[in-house]
Protein backbone atom coordinates (compact mmCIF):
# COMPACT_ATOMS: atom_id res chain seq x y z
CA UNK A 1 0.00 0.00 0.00
CA UNK A 2 2.74 2.63 0.89
CA UNK A 3 4.82 1.47 -2.62
CA UNK A 4 1.20 2.22 -3.96
CA UNK A 5 0.96 5.36 -2.72
CA UNK A 6 3.88 6.63 -3.56
CA UNK A 7 4.14 5.18 -7.41
CA UNK A 8 0.88 7.29 -7.44
CA UNK A 9 2.29 9.86 -6.50
CA UNK A 10 5.33 10.41 -8.46
CA UNK A 11 3.30 9.56 -11.47
CA UNK A 12 0.96 12.26 -10.77
CA UNK A 13 3.39 14.76 -10.39
CA UNK A 14 5.93 13.39 -13.42
CA UNK A 15 2.79 13.99 -15.51
CA UNK A 16 2.14 17.39 -14.24
CA UNK A 17 5.75 18.57 -15.22
CA UNK A 18 5.35 17.16 -18.59
CA UNK A 19 2.08 19.23 -19.07
CA UNK A 20 3.66 22.25 -17.79
CA UNK A 21 6.93 22.03 -19.84
CA UNK A 22 4.61 21.57 -22.48
CA UNK A 23 1.76 24.45 -21.89
CA UNK A 24 4.15 27.35 -20.66
CA UNK A 25 5.86 29.53 -22.41
CA UNK A 26 8.24 32.52 -22.15
CA UNK A 27 4.84 34.73 -22.61
CA UNK A 28 2.75 32.61 -20.31
CA UNK A 29 1.58 34.79 -16.79
CA UNK A 30 3.91 34.76 -14.05
CA UNK A 31 1.51 32.33 -11.50
CA UNK A 32 2.18 29.68 -14.03
CA UNK A 33 5.80 30.05 -14.11
CA UNK A 34 5.66 29.99 -9.93
CA UNK A 35 3.91 27.07 -9.64
CA UNK A 36 5.93 25.15 -12.13
CA UNK A 37 9.32 26.16 -10.27
CA UNK A 38 7.22 24.69 -7.17
CA UNK A 39 6.38 21.24 -9.07
CA UNK A 40 9.94 20.84 -10.37
CA UNK A 41 11.47 21.52 -6.44
CA UNK A 42 8.91 18.86 -5.49
CA UNK A 43 10.33 16.27 -7.76
CA UNK A 44 13.94 16.08 -5.57
CA UNK A 45 12.22 16.41 -2.11
CA UNK A 46 10.08 13.75 -3.26
CA UNK A 47 12.75 11.68 -4.07
CA UNK A 48 14.82 12.33 -1.33
CA UNK A 49 11.91 11.52 1.40
CA UNK A 50 11.33 8.15 -0.53
CA UNK A 51 14.97 6.86 0.31
CA UNK A 52 14.71 8.41 4.29
CA UNK A 53 11.47 6.73 4.60
CA UNK A 54 12.88 3.19 3.54
CA UNK A 55 16.25 3.85 4.37
CA UNK A 56 16.37 5.29 8.17
CA UNK A 57 11.96 4.97 8.97
CA UNK A 58 12.08 9.03 8.91
CA UNK A 59 11.68 11.83 6.68
CA UNK A 60 9.90 14.11 8.77
CA UNK A 61 12.73 16.60 9.23
CA UNK A 62 12.91 16.91 5.46
CA UNK A 63 8.93 17.18 5.57
CA UNK A 64 9.32 20.01 8.23
CA UNK A 65 11.58 21.94 5.88
CA UNK A 66 9.23 21.79 2.91
CA UNK A 67 6.47 22.76 4.36
CA UNK A 68 6.63 26.14 5.04
CA UNK A 69 8.68 26.21 1.12
CA UNK A 70 5.59 24.41 -0.50
CA UNK A 71 2.95 26.94 1.35
CA UNK A 72 5.34 30.08 0.21
CA UNK A 73 4.70 29.00 -3.65
CA UNK A 74 1.12 28.53 -3.33
CA UNK A 75 0.97 31.75 -1.64
CA UNK A 76 2.78 33.09 -4.26
CA UNK A 77 1.16 31.65 -7.27
CA UNK A 78 -2.52 33.23 -6.33
CA UNK A 79 -1.01 36.57 -4.87
CA UNK A 80 -0.12 37.13 -8.83
CA UNK A 81 -2.96 36.00 -9.63
CA UNK A 82 -5.45 37.79 -7.89
CA UNK A 83 -7.44 40.50 -9.62
CA UNK A 84 -9.20 42.17 -6.64
CA UNK A 85 -7.27 44.54 -4.36
CA UNK A 86 -8.90 42.79 -1.67
CA UNK A 87 -7.57 39.58 -2.19
CA UNK A 88 -4.58 40.53 -3.34
CA UNK A 89 -4.09 42.23 0.37
CA UNK A 90 -5.48 39.28 2.09
CA UNK A 91 -2.67 37.30 0.09
CA UNK A 92 -0.37 39.84 1.02
CA UNK A 93 -1.02 39.39 4.37
CA UNK A 94 -0.42 35.85 4.72
CA UNK A 95 2.73 36.01 3.20
CA UNK A 96 3.82 38.05 5.95
CA UNK A 97 2.69 36.02 8.70
CA UNK A 98 4.26 32.67 7.02
CA UNK A 99 7.81 33.44 8.60
CA UNK A 100 6.38 34.52 12.14
CA UNK A 101 4.30 31.06 12.12
CA UNK A 102 7.35 28.68 10.82
CA UNK A 103 9.32 30.39 14.08
CA UNK A 104 6.11 30.34 15.99
CA UNK A 105 5.46 26.77 15.37
CA UNK A 106 9.11 25.37 15.21
CA UNK A 107 9.16 26.91 18.74
CA UNK A 108 6.67 24.69 19.74
CA UNK A 109 7.62 21.75 18.94
CA UNK A 110 9.82 19.39 21.02
CA UNK A 111 11.65 17.79 18.41
CA UNK A 112 12.76 19.26 14.94
CA UNK A 113 12.91 15.20 13.80
CA UNK A 114 9.25 14.76 14.77
CA UNK A 115 6.69 16.13 12.20
CA UNK A 116 5.72 19.84 13.06
CA UNK A 117 1.81 18.93 13.49
CA UNK A 118 1.42 22.74 13.98
CA UNK A 119 3.26 23.82 11.20
CA UNK A 120 1.79 21.68 8.67
CA UNK A 121 -1.84 23.10 9.86
CA UNK A 122 -0.97 26.62 9.75
CA UNK A 123 0.59 26.04 5.96
CA UNK A 124 -2.85 24.10 5.54
CA UNK A 125 -4.91 26.88 6.97
CA UNK A 126 -3.12 29.79 4.99
CA UNK A 127 -3.01 28.03 1.44
CA UNK A 128 -6.69 27.17 2.10
CA UNK A 129 -7.87 30.54 2.98
CA UNK A 130 -5.48 31.62 -0.34
CA UNK A 131 -7.33 29.58 -2.84
CA UNK A 132 -10.54 30.25 -1.70
CA UNK A 133 -10.31 33.96 -1.97
CA UNK A 134 -8.63 33.47 -5.24
CA UNK A 135 -12.05 31.41 -6.18
CA UNK A 136 -14.36 33.93 -4.78
CA UNK A 137 -12.04 36.78 -6.53
CA UNK A 138 -12.91 34.52 -10.09
CA UNK A 139 -16.62 34.51 -9.47
CA UNK A 140 -16.70 38.19 -8.70
CA UNK A 141 -14.60 38.87 -11.51
CA UNK A 142 -16.37 36.76 -13.85
CA UNK A 143 -19.58 37.64 -16.45
CA UNK A 144 -21.50 34.74 -16.03
CA UNK A 145 -20.04 33.50 -12.31
CA UNK A 146 -18.86 30.50 -13.52
CA UNK A 147 -16.20 28.80 -10.89
CA UNK A 148 -13.49 27.34 -13.62
CA UNK A 149 -13.48 29.70 -15.62
CA UNK A 150 -9.86 30.83 -14.84
CA UNK A 151 -7.45 27.59 -15.77
CA UNK A 152 -5.94 28.05 -11.84
CA UNK A 153 -9.36 27.84 -10.61
CA UNK A 154 -8.77 24.16 -10.94
CA UNK A 155 -5.52 23.87 -8.97
CA UNK A 156 -7.31 26.59 -6.35
CA UNK A 157 -9.69 23.40 -6.00
CA UNK A 158 -7.08 20.56 -5.67
CA UNK A 159 -4.93 22.66 -3.48
CA UNK A 160 -7.97 23.71 -1.17
CA UNK A 161 -9.62 19.69 -1.46
CA UNK A 162 -6.18 18.52 -0.48
CA UNK A 163 -5.89 21.11 2.42
CA UNK A 164 -8.72 19.87 3.77
CA UNK A 165 -7.87 16.56 4.21
CA UNK A 166 -4.74 16.77 5.31
CA UNK A 167 -5.66 19.17 8.03
CA UNK A 168 -7.84 16.46 9.24
CA UNK A 169 -5.12 13.81 9.43
CA UNK A 170 -2.82 16.33 11.56
CA UNK A 171 -5.92 17.68 13.56
CA UNK A 172 -6.26 13.95 14.64
CA UNK A 173 -2.69 12.83 14.54
CA UNK A 174 -2.79 11.00 18.21
CA UNK A 175 -5.78 9.29 17.16
CA UNK A 176 -4.66 8.52 13.22
CA UNK A 177 -1.40 6.97 14.49
CA UNK A 178 -3.43 4.23 16.31
CA UNK A 179 -5.57 3.08 13.23
CA UNK A 180 -4.11 0.88 11.03
CA UNK A 181 -1.58 2.64 8.60
CA UNK A 182 -3.59 1.42 5.53
CA UNK A 183 -6.05 4.29 6.16
CA UNK A 184 -3.49 7.34 6.60
CA UNK A 185 -2.15 5.94 3.59
CA UNK A 186 -5.39 5.62 2.04
CA UNK A 187 -6.06 9.23 2.94
CA UNK A 188 -2.82 11.11 1.83
CA UNK A 189 -3.90 8.74 -1.31
CA UNK A 190 -6.66 11.16 -2.27
CA UNK A 191 -5.45 14.60 -0.92
CA UNK A 192 -2.28 14.12 -3.05
CA UNK A 193 -4.61 12.91 -6.02
CA UNK A 194 -6.92 16.08 -5.91
CA UNK A 195 -3.86 18.07 -5.60
CA UNK A 196 -1.37 17.11 -8.84
CA UNK A 197 -5.20 16.08 -10.53
CA UNK A 198 -6.56 20.10 -10.46
CA UNK A 199 -2.69 21.00 -11.79
CA UNK A 200 -2.69 18.89 -14.45
CA UNK A 201 -6.00 20.09 -15.57
CA UNK A 202 -4.81 23.42 -15.38
CA UNK A 203 -2.26 22.97 -17.89
CA UNK A 204 -4.12 20.99 -20.11
CA UNK A 205 -6.87 23.88 -20.01
CA UNK A 206 -3.80 26.65 -20.86
CA UNK A 207 -2.77 24.73 -23.55
CA UNK A 208 -5.78 24.44 -24.93
CA UNK A 209 -6.36 28.00 -25.08
CA UNK A 210 -2.73 29.07 -25.80
CA UNK A 211 -3.81 26.41 -29.11
CA UNK A 212 -6.97 28.32 -29.98
CA UNK A 213 -5.63 31.36 -29.79
CA UNK A 214 -3.06 30.41 -32.48
CA UNK A 215 -5.73 28.74 -34.60
CA UNK A 216 -7.40 32.22 -34.51
CA UNK A 217 -4.45 34.69 -35.43
CA UNK A 218 -3.76 32.12 -38.78
CA UNK A 219 -7.03 31.96 -39.61
CA UNK A 220 -7.46 35.84 -38.87
CA UNK A 221 -6.92 37.72 -42.81
CA UNK A 222 -3.77 39.84 -42.73
CA UNK A 223 -4.35 43.31 -42.70
CA UNK A 224 -4.66 45.50 -45.56
CA UNK A 225 -1.55 47.87 -46.07
CA UNK A 226 -1.72 51.61 -45.07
Amino acid sequence: MFLISHAWEDLLLITTVILAFRALKRSSPFPYHVLLWGILATLPVEAFSIVLAYRYHNNQWLLNLWGPLECLCVLLVFYSAAGHPVARRINKILLYLLPAGVILTFGIESSFFNMNLSGMQFYMFCELISTCVFLVDGLVRSEDHRFFQHPLSWTAVGIALHCLISALCYGMWKFVVEWPAKFYIAAMFMANGVYYIGMIITFIHLRKIDWRTSRINRSSPPSPPA
